[in-house]
C-alpha cells in the first residue's frame, strides 16, 4: 500500500481511499473544467469529478476531514447567496433594507484551503512547508493543522487580499497557485480564487509581512500593491446606486 499521507497521526486504516484533489460538493455539475495539473498546465480540460481523485489518504483519515469539506461547501454556498443578494437588490427602487448576516467557518475553510492545498501539491518535488524534511510530503505540524489537532502560528495561515474597485466574478470555480521559497525548495503557500475571492494561505511562522503583488485569476497582475489581511472578519456588500449602504455582511467566524 502506498502510504497515507497523514500516517504521522498513527491509527491508519488498511487501505487508501480516493480523496477528491477538490471537494466535489462546491460543484452542481458532475462534469467540471481542470487547469493547472501536471496533465492540464496549458488547456483547460473537462473530466468528470469521480476522476479528479488521488490515493492519498487512508479511509480513515479521508472521513476524519468530512468537517472540513462541509466547512468549505457551506462558505461556497455563503458566496452563492451573496451574488443572488447583490442581483436581486439591485432591481428594488431606493430603499433602506433589512442588512442580512452570512456566517462563513473561518477556521475550517482555513484547513480546507490547507488539506486542498497538501492534496494537490503531494508527491511533487518541493517539500511541504519549511519544516517538511521530504520532497512531496507535507510535514507532521501541517498535518496537525488540517485535522485540527493544532493551530498555524500567529502569523501563518489564511490571508485575503482585494485592491479598492477590483472586480470580482463569483461563479463555480475554485483556482489554486502554489508559490514557493526563495530556491523553490519548499511549498511555502497558495493563492487561492474561491469563488472568485482572493484567499491566500501562508505556512511560515513569518507569514506576509508587507505589500505582495498577486496575480488574478486570469493570470494578469494586480495594478497595485495589496497589503494582505490575516483571519479577515467581514466582508460588506453595498448595492448600487445606494453605494454607502450595506446591503449584506459575510462573518467570518475563527476559534
Amino acid at each position: 500500500m502506498r502510504k497515507c499521507r497523514a500516517e504521522s497521526l498513527g491509527n491508519c486504516s488498511d487501505s487508501l481511499s480516493r480523496e477528491h484533489t477538490v471537494t466535489a460538493g462546491l460543484f452542481p455539475a458532475d462534469v467540471v473544467n481542470v487547469q493547472g495539473l501536471s496533465w492540464c498546465k496549458i488547456e483547460p480540460k473537462s473530466v468528470g469529478l469521480a476522476s479528479v481523485t488521488r490515493k492519498i489518504l487512508c479511509g480513515t483519515h479521508n472521513n476524519a476531514l468530512s468537517p472540513v469539506d462541509s466547512a468549505a461547501i457551506a462558505a461556497f454556498d455563503v458566496f452563492r447567496e451573496c451574488v443572488r443578494l447583490t442581483n436581486a437588490r439591485e432591481l428594488v427602487k431606493e430603499t433602506i433594507w433589512r442588512v442580512v448576516h452570512l456566517p462563513i467557518d473561518g477556521s475550517g475553510l482555513e484547513r480546507w484551503f490547507l488539506k486542498t492545498l497538501i492534496n494537490l501539491t503531494t508527491g511533487g518535488i518541493q517539500k511541504l512547508g519549511p519544516k517538511s524534511l521530504v520532497p512531496g510530503e507535507p510535514s507532521a505540524d501541517l498535518v496537525e493543522i488540517a485535522f485540527g489537532l493544532r493551530q498555524f502560528a500567529p502569523n501563518a495561515g489564511l490571508y485575503s487580499s482585494a485592491e479598492k474597485g477590483e472586480g470580482v466574478t463569483s461563479e463555480d470555480r475554485v483556482s489554486i497557485i502554489p508559490f514557493f521559497d526563495a530556491n523553490s525548495e519548499y511549498v511555502l503557500g497558495g493563492t487561492f480564487y474561491f469563488r472568485g475571492w482572493r484567499f491566500m494561505l501562508h505556512l511560515s511562522e513569518e507569514g506576509f509581512t508587507g505589500n505582495v503583488r498577486f496575480a488574478h485569476s486570469n493570470g494578469n497582475p494586480v495594478s497595485s500593491y495589496s497589503r494582505p489581511l490575516r483571519h479577515l472578519r467581514q466582508m460588506r456588500f453595498t448595492i448600487s446606486p445606494l453605494k454607502k449602504r450595506v446591503s449584506h455582511v459575510v462573518d467570518f467566524k475563527w476559534k
